[in-house]
């Protein structure tokens, strides 16, 4: 029953831990400058985690895991006690990659996936378009018509840009998949040592209880034996002078009692003979 309840504890105490969104923030600052990110449940006064960086070269990595799947971001820079700028981000997805731009006049925040995507749309934007071939004859020039061949570029371009969009937020939901395959997986881990540790512990307990009576016992135990049973026989040797030391002495004062009667009672008989005694 006891080790039921231990299994039950230790899972309510891991599930939080296993289930948290892992919410991963890069921002972008002032270099030399100290930023403070407190993190709270959208909506919420309640502070989950609060976080206090110098920015160094201008670049800090803050890592947090929490319950909430939506989140406030208050974040604060300041240069010595100074406050320089001031944002809060409100119902922020968690358990994504974000990047915060957190410069005076350029503030924002936007996923990984979505600076991924505005980057590979960008790419295909600027990628040149191919050239049409000119047809040349001997007689007469026929005009080139690139009016199709430009749309069918453009349709190119859109369709990688909702590609790469696409593709993202699938990696997006395996990743989310896959964090919450391996929180399973971590419990049904640690079920089972648990049970395995419990297993085992039973087993040793009653092969112990079974090989009691059959347990070799040391050298140094039997001479223990044997001086504690001398220690007992001298011990019981004493009390038993003692006893007879005790009894001697009543002896003898019984002895005494009946000398000083038999005393007394001479002394009488002598007194009523008429002889006086001392």
């Amino acid at each position: 029953m006891a080790s039921k309840k231990l299994l039950i504890a230790i899972i309510i105490v891991l599930l939080p831990i296993v289930f948290a969104l892992e919410t991963s923030m890069t921002i972008k600052t002032l270099s030399n400058h100290r930023v403070s990110v407190i993190v709270r449940e959208a909506g919420k006064l309640t502070t989950l985690e609060s976080f206090h960086k110098d920015t160094a070269g201008g670049e800090v990595q803050i890592l947090t895991n929490q319950d909430p799947t939506s989140l406030d971001l208050l974040v604060t820079l300041k240069k010595d006690t100074i406050t320089i700028l001031n944002k809060k981000f409100e119902a922020v997805k968690s358990g994504e990659k974000l990047v915060i731009n957190f410069v005076p006049g350029d503030v924002s925040l936007k996923t990984q996936a979505e600076i991924d995507a505005e980057a590979a749309a960008q790419a295909a934007a600027e990628t040149p378009e191919p050239k049409a071939p000119v047809e040349e004859t001997a007689s007469e020039e026929t005009p080139v018509e690139t009016e199709p061949a430009a749309e069918t570029q453009t349709e190119s371009v859109e369709e990688l840009k909702n590609s790469k969009v696409s593709g993202l937020a699938i990696f997006s939901n395996k990743e989310t998949t896959k964090k919450i395959y391996y929180g399973l997986g971590i419990i049904i881990a640690l079920i089972v040592i648990v049970c395995i540790f419990f297993f085992v512990r039973k087993k040793i307990k009653s092969k112990d209880s079974m090989t009691d009576s059959f347990k070799v016992r040391k050298l140094s135990d039997i001479k223990g034996d044997h001086y504690i049973d001398r220690k007992l026989r001298d011990a019981e040797k004493r009390i038993e002078e003692a006893k007879r030391e005790i009894e001697q002495i009543k002896n003898k004062d019984s002895r005494v009692r009946q000398l000083k009667e038999q005393y007394e009672h001479d002394k009488k008989e002598l007194k009523r003979l008429g002889v006086n005694v001392q």
